[in-house]
């Protein structure tokens, strides 16, 4: 699974009309609360607030809350700080 490709991101504008800004509302794929991300279109690239977008190879978007990627992201087995 791997974070959302910014010409997806660009699809997901174009295709609502966006110009700048649009929330992603849906359910974290790993604790099921509900969940809004932000998103915003800068001169750079993007920036989400709220959550973390994962883009599967089928085209499936799958979104996480901040606190479960937190965790996953700090977990030993995706840690590469971590010594066994």
């Amino acid at each position: 699974m791997n974070t959302i490709a910014p010409q997806t991101l660009d699809r997901m504008f174009d295709d609502r009309s966006a110009r700048t800004h649009m929330d992603y509302d849906g359910a974290c794929q790993t604790c099921g609360d509900r969940l809004r991300i932000a998103i915003d279109r800068l001169e750079s690239g993007f920036g989400l607030l709220g959550g973390v977008l994962f883009e599967m190879p089928s085209g499936q978007i799958l979104a996480q809350c901040a606190r479960c990627y937190r965790r996953r992201r700090n977990s030993p087995e995706v840690d590469p700080r971590r010594v066994a």
